[in-house]
C-alpha cells in the first residue's frame, strides 16, 4: 500500500491550536485584567497611602512657593515647621480604623490638599493663604503648634 501526498490539490491539512491573533488577544485581555486589578487594589486598599503621598508633595511645594513668594508679615520657618510637624503626625497616624472614620479622614484631608494645592497655583501665597493652610492643618492635628492667627477655617465637610 503506497499513500499518496496531495500537494497543491484538494483540502487543506487542518491547523492544529489556536490561531496567533486569538492567542495575542488572549494574552493581552489577561495582561489588562491584571492591570485593572491592580487598580482595584491601589484605590481600595491604598487610598490614604496616595493621598499622604499628594499631600506630602502639595505640601512641600507650599514651602518652596512660600520660600520664593518673598511676602511680609509670614513666618516662613514657623510655617515649615508646622507642615513638617503635620507630616510626620499624618505618616505616623496609619492605625487602621473603621471605614466611617476612615472616610471621615479621608474627606478631612482630600480637603486640605485641594485648598492647598488651589493656593499654590499661582506660584504665590499670601499671608492670608498660609494662615487657612496652618489653620487646616493644626485644626487636624491640634497638637502640632499652639497660636494660630485667628482666620477663617476651612471647613473639612463642606466643598468651595
Amino acid at each position: 500500500m503506497t499513500e499518496e501526498v496531495n500537494v497543491g490539490m484538494g483540502a487543506p491539512a487542518p491547523k492544529k491550536g489556536m490561531s496567533k491573533g486569538c492567542l495575542v488577544a488572549i494574552i493581552v485581555g489577561v495582561v489588562l485584567l491584571v492591570i485593572v486589578g491592580i487598580t482595584i487594589y491601589m484605590v481600595t486598599k491604598k487610598k490614604s497611602d496616595i493621598l499622604n503621598f499628594g499631600l506630602s508633595l502639595v505640601l512641600n511645594s507650599s514651602k518652596q512657593v512660600l520660600l520664593e513668594s518673598n511676602v511680609e508679615g509670614i513666618d516662613t520657618v514657623y510655617y515649615n515647621t508646622t507642615v513638617d510637624d503635620f507630616l510626620t503626625i499624618l505618616y505616623a497616624d496609619t492605625i487602621v480604623n473603621t471605614p466611617v472614620e476612615d472616610s471621615i479622614k479621608f474627606v478631612e484631608l482630600s480637603n486640605i490638599l485641594t485648598y492647598t494645592q488651589g493656593a499654590i497655583t499661582d506660584q504665590k501665597l499670601d499671608s492670608d493663604e498660609t494662615n487657612k493652610i496652618l489653620k487646616s492643618l493644626v485644626t487636624k492635628y491640634p497638637d502640632i503648634v499652639p497660636d494660630i492667627p485667628d482666620t477663617e477655617i476651612i471647613d473639612s465637610l463642606q466643598t468651595e
